[in-house]
């Protein structure tokens, strides 16, 4: 038996060895193609010109990009409770599919002081976090210029009560949407502040319609618009972070389907970007609510694919 067991063992350290050497092949080789690629480039930049270096493939062999590719689907797949990879998943996500993200916050991460980089991937995902918090939110309302913004809401009392109507509704109506086709009882606790969205539009529509004096109804409605302001600002500030946490597993695979045709859709996308824009007085470019879009999107991405319950293991019982 012992013969047996260290004849397995062997077999076992043989085939880890040649794996390992198989591997380590394969990193070599495709470190040489891509020495050799670049080299190509910087051959064909300088002898053909520009428009030949673009108009170029980008690799003369497919199987380094296959190797590649392999690589990527299991990286990004990977489990990463701590959110330590997701940054650099959204960045290469974004350079793969041509639409990079925002090339401010890619030179805000560039120049993370060296001492971070050393420290290691941890310490560069939490300076990364840091960013991404301090990037977040619609900007600051100034009070004077949302003075001047109320008074010409005020001279449009109809259009701009309709508009608070319709926002909370339609806020409303999605999130039910999605409970009933989830199904599910709540939202995700992430979205918790977007949950809290149709109470501040109702109060702005209250204003508009009381009877008080133009002084008062004045100083209401900028005190509203403020308290909506600032919980669009604390939605987005929490998803920056709920962003860097795995969301595998958040919601159910018929829930993230449901998301694309409710919450995440682009009619309740205008409403919501026109409604708060309406009262904010900017335009809805100026309103990005970026971190609410990728936090959607990666919720239905993450949890598209239908993934087997684990079985909880049951503590061994005892006759007595």
């Amino acid at each position: 038996m012992d013969g047996a067991a260290d004849e397995a063992d062997r077999s076992t350290a043989q085939s880890a060895a040649s794996a390992a050497v198989s591997a380590a092949a394969r990193s070599l080789a495709n470190r040489a193609a891509m020495q050799t690629a670049a080299l190509s480039d910087g051959t064909r930049l300088r002898d053909e010109g520009v428009d030949a270096h673009f108009t170029a493939p980008l690799w003369s062999d497919d199987a380094p990009v296959s190797d590649l590719l392999a690589g990527w689907e299991t990286f990004q797949k990977s489990p990463d409770p701590h959110g330590i990879w997701t940054f650099w998943i959204k960045w290469y996500r974004g350079m793969f599919a041509g639409s990079p993200m925002d090339w401010s916050l890619q030179l805000q991460v560039a120049l993370i002081a060296d001492a971070i980089w050393e420290d290691g991937p941890e310490a560069v995902a939490a300076a990364i976090r840091d960013i991404q918090t301090d990037k977040t939110g619609p900007a600051p309302l100034e009070e004077k210029l949302l003075r001047k913004h109320v008074e010409y809401l005020l001279r449009n009392p109809t259009l701009t009560e309709a508009t608070a109507l319709n926002g909370a509704d339609a806020i409303e109506r999605a999130i039910a949407d999605y409970l009933r086709e989830a199904p599910a009882n709540c939202l995700p606790e992430d979205l918790k502040h977007l949950e809290a969205l149709p109470q501040h539009f109702k109060a702005i529509a209250r204003v508009i319609g009381n009877q008080v004096g133009n002084t008062e109804k004045e100083n209401r409605l900028v005190d509203e618009i403020s308290k909506l302001h600032a919980r669009v600002a604390e939605l987005e500030k929490e998803l920056a972070v709920a962003k860097s946490k795995e969301r595998k597993g958040v919601v159910s695979q018929n829930a993230a389907a449901s998301l694309g045709k409710t919450i995440g859709s682009l009619p309740f996308w205008g409403v919501l970007a026109t409604g708060t824009c309406y009262f904010f007085g900017v335009t809805p470019s100026d309103l990005s609510l970026e971190n609410l879009r990728d936090y959607l999107a990666e919720l239905s991405r993450a949890n598209s694919e239908a993934t087997t319950p684990s079985i909880p293991t049951l503590p061994s019982s005892t006759d007595v």
